[in-house]
């Protein structure tokens, strides 16, 4: 019985001393106002067996003239007996409770006591029966337990780290980081032996930094101690060490131009300082911004700008081209156009940049996003849902019958569509062949447009759906109803499994929704023609090491294991220069024939998600070194060293998953991660 016996015998013990203040016994149940028994009254031991639920006293209300009483009073006569014991556990699964009101003798109080027992899967918890809380264990969490609280392991942090459903511990100073669930050392792998350069704080004075630094074991990042020395025998700082100063700047010593003393040479010189022949410099005007062997210059002499690009659909109904003659820009010599956009006639659709007759029926099933009318709770269940989907496709002109892609607390999704095949974009692009591919991660355009073929842009969408196509039981009350709801909610700009399951943290059911629409009328395999461009693919992960060339290496190996020939490489940021310097512009394409788009610019027209091996891979991430792809790094330490070493800051990584802005930036990763792959392109 433990201490729930020792509870319990101290709840039956009668209080017959009304005068016996300020005397608390912690074990008495809590009726903060009734007094102990005196210490020479008997108590019952703790461990010899309860009496059988004799009525429990207190001294119950006090008398008017503070509780005495006289031979022939009766001592009960103005005690009101209210007050009986709070409910305690006997056990895990029963509890004791006194009766109220209790009976006064002699001027005491008591209360009789009843054992209860909780039904079938109750538990006993301060008094009462309640459901038990939930079981915190490797079946149900993939992160640490916390408690029953399940800390997945995106969140840990290292005060709370683990995983597998083991209890959550805390990182110590030797390992103070919590990552994959496990406390690292980042600096277990870090050399601190490459200091910065020596710098100069002044014109006579130079600053040094110590060959061998400090690890931070928060970071991985490196510190150096600092030193300073004077420059002497009248000698000048200059790029970090103390020189002789140059002679005076005139043409006999400078084929380049005269700052000052210092002769910039020709092959350094900017718009803000050109010049030759020993003259003083000059700053280039906006007629003539650049500077060229000497002399400023506008690089539009003798460019023509009437080579327009090709016309493009600007949505499904629409032809967007560009006038001519285009602008020059003096400073690159590029040429830019001003768009015409012009909508198709009755009866047409755009495609490949020009209008064409809409055929009546295409043959394969539409896709498409429906407008945000309603708030999902008021969707009205699924035929609800699904008549705002049929109104969205008469509204545009879209051919057949369509159903709303949802689940509910007893229905599939996928289990909606299983006598239908071949799904394809109002714009032509295919999206999926069939339920079975599509829940198995098989995607190819995604599925971004509305009726109209118009991009819904970045929106997160209800689905109540996971990725493979099964129910979840947040779907506003089967979609009639409000519901505490986070999540799944779908993304319409991804692959794989987030165009449905993107884990959202937005509230959906109480907002207007947006709806992915289905059709439902052919049963047509899907095929399609590849499109034209270079070839890319998703490698395998990475970790950094041999700089460009060692991120080229991993390409080729890829490919060649998987049989792709051609040559691949990377798509990073160094220190020097951006990510899509590395190559000309153009389109890529994935090894399926999917059109990704212009990967040196971005966003794209597809997720880059595939392998080289023609896995659709998902949730991963890829090695990038800066926020855009026409981005420089910020510096060394946020490109791992220039790709030389699993060490450095926090790299920019992106999330392969999507073909919004955030496939180049999307997230961050540590050096030495090994989840991270990189982006294989033809150059």
């Amino acid at each position: 019985m433990g201490s729930y016996m020792r509870c319990f015998v101290a709840a039956v013990v009668a209080v017959a001393c009304s005068n016996c203040t300020g005397l608390v016994d912690a074990n008495l149940p809590p009726d903060a106002g009734t007094p102990v028994p005196d210490a020479a009254s008997p108590v019952p031991d703790a461990g010899q067996p309860t009496p059988d639920a004799g009525p429990v006293a207190d001294a119950g209300q006090p008398v008017p003239d503070g509780g005495t009483s006289d031979a022939g009073v009766d001592p009960c006569a103005n005690v009101v007996c209210n007050q009986a014991p709070a409910s305690f556990c006997v056990s895990s699964t029963v509890y004791q409770s006194f009766a109220s009101p209790g009976s006064c003798s002699q001027g005491t109080c008591t209360y009789a006591p009843t054992l209860v027992t909780c039904a079938s899967g109750l538990q006993c918890y301060q008094g009462a029966c309640v459901t038990p809380p939930p079981v915190c264990d490797a079946t149900t969490c993939t992160g640490c337990c916390n408690g029953t609280t399940c800390v997945d392991l995106s969140t840990q942090g290292a005060t709370q780290c683990g995983k597998a459903g083991a209890m959550c511990g805390s990182c110590g100073s030797s390992t103070p980081v919590c990552q994959a669930g496990a406390c690292i050392n980042p600096c277990a792998t870090v050399t601190c032996n490459q200091p910065p350069a020596a710098i100069c704080l002044n014109a006579t004075t130079v600053e040094t930094y110590a060959a061998t630094g400090t690890c931070d074991p928060l970071t991985g990042g490196c510190t150096y101690a600092t030193s300073t020395s004077a420059c002497t025998n009248g000698q000048q700082c200059a790029q970090g060490a103390c020189v002789t100063p140059p002679p005076q700047c005139n043409a006999n010593n400078c084929t380049g131009c005269c700052s000052g003393t210092t002769c910039v040479a020709t092959a350094n010189e900017s718009a803000a300082a050109c010049g030759s022949g020993g003259a003083a410099c000059v700053s280039c005007g906006s007629a003539t911004p650049v500077c060229q062997s000497g002399a400023c210059v506008d690089l539009c002499v003798g460019v023509t700008c009437n080579q327009l690009p090709a016309p493009f659909c600007f949505d499904t109904h629409t032809v967007e081209s560009y006038v001519t003659p285009g602008t020059c820009a003096p400073a690159t010599g590029t040429c830019t156009y001003v768009p015409s956009q012009v909508p198709c006639g009755a009866g047409q659709v755009c495609q490949s940049g020009a209008c064409v007759a809409q055929a009546a029926d295409s043959g394969y099933n539409f896709i498409f996003v429906a407008p945000p009318t309603v708030a999902p709770e008021f969707f009205g269940g699924l035929a609800g849902a699904d008549a705002l989907c049929q109104a969205a496709a008469q509204d545009a002109g879209l051919p057949g019958t369509y159903l709303a892609w949802l689940s509910t607390s007893t229905v599939n999704a996928k289990d909606r569509f299983t006598a239908a095949r071949g799904w394809v974009r109002p714009d032509g692009l295919p999206f999926a062949d069939s339920m079975a591919s599509l829940t198995a991660l098989q995607n190819f355009y995604p599925p971004a447009l509305d009726a109209h073929g118009k991009n819904v842009g970045a929106i997160i969408l209800p689905t109540g759906t996971l990725a493979n196509g099964l129910k979840t039981s947040l779907t506003c009350l089967n979609w009639t109803g409000y519901q505490e709801m986070s999540g799944p909610g779908g993304y319409p700009q991804a692959g794989a499994g987030q165009w449905t399951d993107a884990r959202t943290t937005e509230a959906l059911c109480a907002r207007p929704g947006a709806l992915y629409c289905l059709g439902i009328d052919h049963n047509t395999p899907l095929t399609f023609a590849p499109a034209a461009g270079r070839r890319m693919f998703l490698s395998t992960p990475w970790i950094p090491s041999g700089g460009l060339a060692g991120a080229d290496a991993h390409c080729a190996s890829d490919a060649a294991a998987a049989n792709v020939t051609g040559t691949f490489q990377a798509l990073l940021a160094t220190s020097t220069a951006s990510a899509g310097s590395r190559f000309a512009p153009g389109n890529w394409v994935r090894l399926d024939g999917v059109s990704v788009g212009d990967m040196t610019t971005g966003p794209l027209t597809a997720p880059p998600l595939l392998s080289s091996t023609g896995a659709y891979t998902a949730s991963s991430y890829a090695w990038t070194g800066a926020a855009l792809p026409t981005a420089v790094a910020l510096g060394a330490a946020y490109t791992c060293q220039d790709w030389t070493a699993a060490a450095g800051s926090l790299v920019d990584v992106g999330t392969p998953d999507t073909s919004a802005a955030g496939f180049f930036f999307g997230s961050q990763a540590t050096c030495a991660s090994t989840l991270v792959s990189l982006y294989c392109l033809e150059p």
